[in-house]
C-alpha cells in the first residue's frame, strides 16, 4: 500500500532546515486578525456615559434637597430614609458612569473613526436636528446612505 497524492510540504512550519524556506508551509494570506469597530458602539457608550452622569447629577440635587428638609425636621425618619436612599442611588449612579466611561475610552481606541469609501454615484450624509420640548429636549440624528 502506498500512500497517494502529493506530499507538499515537510517538517515545523516556522522553518526548514537550512534556513532557507525549504519545507516552510505556505499557507493562505489572510487579512488582518481583527478589523476596527463602527463608530456607533463608542457613540453609544459615550451617550451612556452622559446619561448615567446626568442621572447622577440629578439623584445627588435631590439627595441635598432631601438633607435639607431633614435639617429643617429632624424628627421626620421617612425624609431620612428618602435622603439615604438618594444617596445610595447617586453612589451607583457615579460607579456606573466611571464603568461606562472606561468602556468608551477603550471602544475609543479600537474604533475604525473613517467609513468605507462611497461607492461611484453613491452619496452619504449625516443630519443632525435638535428638538425642544417642554419637558426636555435632544437631537436626532439620521444617517443617509
Amino acid at each position: 500500500m502506498g500512500v497517494k497524492g502529493k506530499v507538499v510540504a515537510v517538517g515545523r512550519a516556522g522553518g526548514g532546515s537550512q534556513g532557507r524556506g525549504e519545507g516552510r508551509a505556505e499557507g493562505p494570506r489572510h487579512a488582518k486578525s481583527y478589523q476596527r469597530l463602527h463608530w456607533a458602539y463608542f457613540t453609544t457608550a459615550a451617550a451612556l456615559t452622559l446619561g448615567l452622569a446626568a442621572g447622577a447629577v440629578a439623584t445627588g440635587v435631590m439627595a441635598k434637597r432631601a438633607y435639607d428638609d431633614y435639617q429643617d425636621d429632624p424628627t421626620d425618619a421617612s425624609l431620612r430614609n428618602k435622603g439615604i436612599n438618594l444617596v445610595k442611588t447617586t453612589n451607583i449612579l457615579w460607579g456606573a458612569t466611571a464603568g461606562m466611561a472606561v468602556t468608551a475610552v477603550i471602544l475609543a481606541v479600537f474604533t475604525r473613526w473613517h467609513n468605507a469609501p462611497a461607492k461611484e454615484g453613491e452619496s452619504q450624509s449625516v443630519t443632525a436636528t435638535p428638538m425642544i420640548a417642554p419637558g426636555g429636549g435632544g437631537v436626532i440624528v439620521t444617517i443617509h446612505r
